[in-house]
């Protein structure tokens, strides 16, 4: 399940259910929009909500960039190979 540093900021998924081990809350907030969704662990639910969870965070990273913890790779050197060719 993602943990707590995985997710944006305004994107929570987080045990829900008072007692009641293996359910989650997926909650995505905005200025704009406000969803919450639950789901059970070990249907088909879980696997929504960890989808859900891996859309928000590429959405955000589509609009504001990549998040911060992830570190930049640098793209490789042109081999000499490729070069004398082209």
């Amino acid at each position: 399940m993602a943990k707590e540093g995985d997710l944006p900021a305004g994107i929570y998924f987080e045990p829900h259910g008072e007692g009641k081990p293996g359910r989650y809350l997926f909650k995505r907030v905005t200025k704009d929009v406000s969803e919450i969704k639950g789901f059970s662990e070990g249907g088909r639910g879980a696997e929504m909500a960890r989808t859900l969870a891996i859309a928000a965070k590429l959405m955000h990273e589509a609009e504001h960039g990549a998040l911060q913890h992830r570190r930049r790779v640098k793209p490789a050197p042109e081999l000499p190979s490729q070069s004398l060719y082209n």
